[in-house]
């Protein structure tokens, strides 16, 4: 029995060393190879409720609100080869095989399928002192201008990571942008980043 708990790696299935240690989470409560290893060890706190240590032998995904380290898998799989062909092609680009999922660093279950845009709407049940928090992203359109000597260009913004905080009621949104400057890098003069209201275009 607890009242309050954070819901974290370290509370969830995983942990180990060696050769027991478990990739997925590594800081996690422990991994038993037997009975002997298991006594005195605590179970997780935080457990997906389809997928429970049921006994000895489970092995669930660990699951957390929390960052997934990039040296976790399945992040790390998804890094690329760092080689010695790599040093002498590459470096310091990605590697050819890098794919872009190594940078979300979100459980899975929780990356968005569709990109967000503002608008959506948002459930927290159990996870506060009034068991249930509901609300609306907000809806931010921003403009991101990159003027050039001869031009002005204007780059794609996509609300990239939205990260909420209900102890704190803070909710924490952020966006990104590029822009492949190619060889003119140094011939940006300055970028503007501001806001407009929303637009559904």
């Amino acid at each position: 029995p607890f009242v309050e708990m954070p819901i974290r790696y370290e509370l969830a299935f995983g942990g180990g060393s060696g050769a027991k240690r478990d990739e997925r989470n590594p800081v996690g409560t422990g991994i038993a190879a037997g009975r002997g290893d298991a006594i005195g060890m605590p179970l997780p706190n935080v457990e997906d409720p389809n997928k429970l240590v049921r006994r000895l032998g489970s092995r669930p995904y660990p699951v957390g609100f929390g960052a997934i380290g990039a040296d976790w898998s399945p992040r790390k799989e998804y890094g690329g080869t760092y080689d010695d062909a790599w040093q002498k092609n590459r470096l310091p680009l990605w590697p050819e095989d890098f794919d872009p999922h190594h940078l979300q660093s979100a459980h899975p279950d929780m990356v968005s399928e569709q990109p967000l845009r503002g608008g959506e709407e948002v459930w927290l049940s159990n996870l506060t002192l009034e068991s249930r928090l509901s609300f609306s992203l907000p809806r931010v359109f921003l403009t991101v201008l990159t003027e050039f000597e001869d031009e002005t260009v204007r780059s794609p913004v996509q609300l990239d990571r939205v990260i909420i905080e209900p102890d704190d009621r803070r909710l924490v949104m952020v966006w990104r942008s590029s822009l492949n400057c190619g060889p003119s890098a140094r011939g940006v003069i300055k970028t503007i980043v501001d806001t407009k209201p929303y637009l559904d275009e």
